[in-house]
């Protein structure tokens, strides 16, 4: 787009509030359609990282809708997206179980394979930086110091990351690939499992191998991209642990878990044969009770849905 161009389409969003303290991220309404949206301030080098990835249809990405430039200030507009910060997450929860890190980091592993695809190093994936959206499914926001990766490159020109999170060669050691994401990875599934950082208290337990492949000081002993280390984790998860996470992913089972699957799967068997009867006893009657029979009987399979997806709301 063109200067004016930009400036025209900046104007067509409403300024609703503050998302931090200095003003960089502000929620906003478009006057043309109503929709919310949230407008970063960001660096030039960072626009280049965004423009990357405009357009890229998601669900474990925000969708960038596009990015201006005004005056030498740089903006990016991305889809709004309700839901909790995976710090509150655990802060509220605490420690968190082993299904619900597998299906965190699987959503944040989908995440990485379209960055790395497009050439980009996240650099800070931290809880901070991922979002637990209202339907349970994760979010990798933030590419503020992302970088692109180059050729003929010994190592990054600026040290940037969080402490704890950071590869060892974000610290001016080499230049910074793919399996530095890996490391931060591990990080947060330790944090996520103990509450802690690996260097603090070590997982041990059934992930603990894939975190410490994650964490691997050498590059070269990680997982070399983000499918591979989310085929490990569904490997980890076996067949009971894929069926839990089958319901993990219906709109309203917030994440899933051996309990609620476990109720589900009792009730709506118990519903399916209380539906038969039903049916039986239709047969008996005329046409209209028949189809009243048939009605009931699908109302009582889908009882058991509605309860655990907690559709409206009274548990």
């Amino acid at each position: 787009m063109t200067v004016l161009a930009d400036q025209y389409e900046l104007e067509q969003y409403k300024i609703l509030e503050d998302l931090d303290k200095k003003g960089n991220v502000r929620l906003a309404r478009d006057i043309r359609d109503n929709s919310l949206w949230v407008i970063k301030t960001i660096s030039e080098s960072a626009a280049e990282t965004y423009r990357r990835i405009v357009g890229i249809g998601c669900e474990s990405l925000p969708y960038i809708k596009d990015v201006l430039s005004i005056d030498g200030i740089y903006f990016v507009i991305e889809k709004y997206a309700e839901g909790s910060g995976l710090i509150k997450v655990i802060e509220d929860k605490g420690n968190l179980p082993v299904y619900m890190v597998t299906y965190i980091m699987k959503d944040i592993c989908d995440a990485m394979h379209i960055l790395h695809s497009r050439g980009i190093i996240h650099r800070d994936i931290t809880p901070s930086n991922i979002i637990i959206k209202n339907d349970g499914r994760a979010m990798l926001i933030d590419m503020g110091i992302s970088r692109i990766k180059k050729k003929d490159t010994t190592h990054d020109t600026r040290v940037l990351g969080t402490a704890g999170y950071a590869a060892p060669e974000q610290f001016g050691f080499a230049q910074t690939d793919v399996t530095a994401d890996i490391y931060a990875c591990g990080v947060i599934m330790n944090v996520m499992l103990t509450g802690k950082l690996p260097a603090s208290q070590k997982y041990k337990g059934k992930l603990d191998y894939i975190i410490d492949r994650c964490i691997n000081m050498d590059p070269k002993e990680r997982y070399r991209s983000a499918g591979e280390l989310k085929a490990a984790l569904i490997r980890s998860e076996g067949i009971m642990g894929r069926a839990i996470n089958c319901f993990g992913r219906l709109p309203g089972f917030d994440g899933g878990g051996f309990e609620k699957a476990a109720a589900v799967l009792v009730y709506t068997v118990a519903a399916i044969f209380f539906a038969l009867a039903l049916l039986c006893l239709a047969g008996l009657g005329s046409v209209s009770e028949f189809a009243m029979y048939v009605l009931l009987s699908i109302f009582v399979v889908l009882m058991p849905f509605l309860i655990a997806g907690n559709y409206l709301g009274f548990i």
